[in-house]
């Protein structure tokens, strides 16, 4: 060792670069980019209008490792297009309010707010760490903020009966105004203003609706909403009316079809018996028994109507009531009859079983009714008004239709009962039934 100082300086320079070395920090991996940012499922329940839920996985803050500093979080509109570029980047929306990262690994969250609900977003965030390095750009995906709720689709008014009306209609209409965005009604008719268990109800598609079944004496109300895409309205407020006098007649009898009958054709004639000073009638036919749908009904002067448009083939039932100076009956009892696809195997009215309509047919019947020749075979063939009874008004109807002042004969598959002038022999009841 030298003592000049110039061994001993040497020595000491070496052994602080040492120290230096042994002291400096080791180097640090940057933060990688976020490639998990996605929108929150089933969050639509958790944020309100004009809000987004996003989450991602945290990253650290050397690499994989430790936990980052903090987050940046930035959007833009979706007509601008995807955060892919630092020039998007930089033109990009800052939000406020970025939560704490996380330990590497874990999931993060936030809400952003105050954008415009049911428009779509594209969003990008960066970690970066204490010393303000920044990571690559995460994946940016297009977000769809919360729409808000639906508008609100308004209740009706009420037009008629006119609240506290006295009427003596036992089937009264009621009608009420349209209302925009629905696509049908609930009506409710309860003798409680509390509905509380209501008496007759239905959901029309239109403002209107004829109360089935008839209603009793005494005082009724009612009520409406509207159904549209946000849901049902509110009720209206209810209306009442009394059913105060009974109606000056009774309601018309049905005739023909007969009750349960088959008929082999799309549009057949319905047929009722004339009630004294009606001035109108009103049928209707529908596939329900209660007449729900409505699905064809008209206001006829005469006592029959050809039901228009044409039916399909099943079962069909009908009903009918008059109207006068007082105003309607009630409705006549429910009838049904079916419509086949098929032909008979038969001629209705084709009594004598030629195969042939004409006057030779007439006096067969007309015959048989007064003990003449034996039954046409089968029975049903001399029906010829589709009543499913046999008698003098067949023999009329046939006369009618060869005359050309009536409708052709309707059939039937029924069994028929004979009304005649004698009753029928037992050999002809076992070919009856």
């Amino acid at each position: 060792m030298r003592l000049d100082g110039k061994t001993l300086t040497v020595s000491l320079c070496l052994l602080s670069l040492s120290a230096y070395l042994k002291a400096a920090p080791t180097s640090k991996q940057p933060t990688p980019a976020i490639s998990t940012l996605s929108l929150t499922r089933d969050s639509i329940s958790l944020i309100d209008p004009g809000e987004v839920l996003l989450h991602w996985t945290a990253p650290g803050d050397d690499s994989l490792v430790g936990r980052a500093t903090g987050y940046d979080m930035r959007y833009l509109p979706e007509s601008w297009g995807p955060i892919n570029t630092d020039p998007e980047w930089n033109l990009a929306i800052l939000c406020s309010g970025e939560p704490t990262p996380s330990p590497s690994g874990q999931v993060d969250s936030m809400i952003v707010a105050d954008l415009e609900p049911g428009s779509g977003y594209y969003f990008c965030v960066r970690a970066f760490d204490d010393a303000g390095n920044y990571s690559g750009l995460s994946n940016s995906p297009l977000m769809v903020a919360a729409a808000g709720p639906p508008p609100d689709i308004m209740p009706p008014t009420l037009l008629s009966p006119p609240d506290g009306a006295n009427i003596s209609d036992f089937s009264p209409s009621l009608d009420w105004s349209d209302v925009s965005g629905a696509d049908f009604y609930e009506v409710q008719v309860d003798n409680n203003s509390s509905f509380s268990s209501p008496e007759r109800s239905s959901a029309p598609s239109v403002s209107q609706w004829t109360i089935i079944p008839d209603l009793v004496l005494g005082t009724w109300f009612w009520r409406v909403r509207a159904h549209g895409s946000p849901g049902f309205s509110n009720w209206t407020n209810p209306w009442s009316f009394a059913v105060a006098a009974l109606p000056p007649f009774g309601p018309p009898v049905l005739l023909s079809p007969g009750n349960g009958a088959t008929v082999y054709d799309v549009s057949p004639t319905l047929d009722w018996a004339d009630v004294s000073d009606a001035d109108f009638y009103q049928v209707v036919v529908d596939d329900d028994s209660d007449f729900s749908s409505l699905d064809r009904y008209s206001a006829q002067d005469s006592s029959r109507w050809t039901v228009s448009p044409e039916l399909t083939a099943e079962t069909w039932y009908w009903m009918v009531r008059s109207h006068g100076t007082p105003g309607f009956s009630g409705w006549s009892v429910v009838w049904h009859f079916t419509v086949s696809d098929s032909l008979p195997d038969y001629v209705p009215g084709d009594a004598n079983g030629s195969g042939i309509l004409n006057g030779n047919d007439v006096t067969y019947l007309l015959n048989y009714l007064r003990g003449g020749p034996p039954p046409p075979p089968p029975i049903w063939r001399a029906d010829a008004n589709g009543d499913c009874i046999v008698n003098g008004t067949d023999v009329s109807y046939l006369v009618n239709y060869l005359k050309g002042w009536g409708e052709p004969p309707i059939g039937s598959d029924c069994d028929p009962v004979v009304v005649g002038e004698r009753p029928p022999a037992p050999d002809r009841t076992l070919e009856m039934h």
